[in-house]
């Protein structure tokens, strides 16, 4: 993949989406609340303000499920006052759609958040 510019998105997908290579990944040209750099990596359409990264946990289990690309490494983080981070898992995209058992605190125990970073490995 080439990125010749360093901004995190390849240089095909920056002329394909942009038609140049002078977005810098951290705009937001839709703005739907996603950086350009974001959408390259979770192959979401950085004109399109409705595409997003589809994660979900389903009700009635404690699984978080996401579609992966290949490529890809998914590192899911958990906190229990959206300050400080700590690693839940790390996972290689597939292609596939991964599914991530997670842990349901105890009535009355501290709220715990989740988060996915998505980076190239």
């Amino acid at each position: 993949l080439k990125d010749s510019d360093g901004d995190g998105m390849e240089n095909a997908w920056e002329q394909l989406h942009f038609g140049t290579l002078d977005r810098d990944g951290q705009g937001d040209l839709d703005q739907d609340g996603l950086t350009d750099a974001f959408e390259y990596l979770t192959a979401n359409d950085p004109l399109d303000p409705s595409s997003r990264f589809p994660f979900r946990i389903e009700p009635g289990t404690t699984d978080i499920t996401f579609p992966s690309l290949l490529g890809r490494q998914y590192q899911i983080l958990l906190s229990t006052d959206l300050k400080t981070w700590t690693t839940h898992s790390l996972h290689n995209g597939t292609g596939q759609e991964i599914e991530v058992p997670i842990a349901i605190p105890e009535f009355g125990a501290a709220d715990t958040f989740y988060r996915i970073q998505v980076s190239l490995n």
